[in-house]
């Protein structure tokens, strides 16, 4: 009987043993237990990311007129009058206060040609308007 309870008792050892091994290995407990410090810093670091989905309230819009080789200034500006003017209304239409419309280019400049590069003479007018 002694040597059966002797066998007994070995085949609970190693059965035990091999029960901490699987336990050791599935929780991933590590031998020895490693001591770590741990120094404390005045500093904080942050990492982040954001997004804003919205709807844009401003648009800006680039139109002009231009008017070559007209006959006088005056023929010039009673064209590009009345196509500015259309486009006034029609920004006006589309809800764009006045005060936010503006014209940033109005210049009339004569337009010449060139006789063999050399003798200039005057044959009209051109006449530019833009505006934001």
């Amino acid at each position: 009987m002694n040597k059966e309870r002797l066998n007994g008792v070995i085949f609970f050892t190693v059965m035990l043993v091999v029960i901490a091994l699987w336990l050791i290995k599935t929780l991933n407990i590590s031998y020895p237990v490693t001591i770590t410090s741990v120094t404390r810093s005045g500093e904080l670091s942050v990492v982040g990311e954001g997004k804003v989905d919205v709807v844009p309230d401003i648009a800006y819009i680039n139109v002009g007129i231009t008017v070559n080789n007209a006959g006088s200034v005056s023929d010039a500006r009673s064209g590009i009058d009345s196509v500015n003017n259309k486009i006034i209304d029609s920004l006006k239409n589309l809800k764009i206060p006045k005060k936010d419309i503006k014209t940033t280019n109005y210049s009339v400049s004569p337009n010449y040609t060139y006789d063999n590069n050399e003798n200039r003479r005057e044959n009209g007018e051109n006449f530019d308007r833009k505006h934001s």
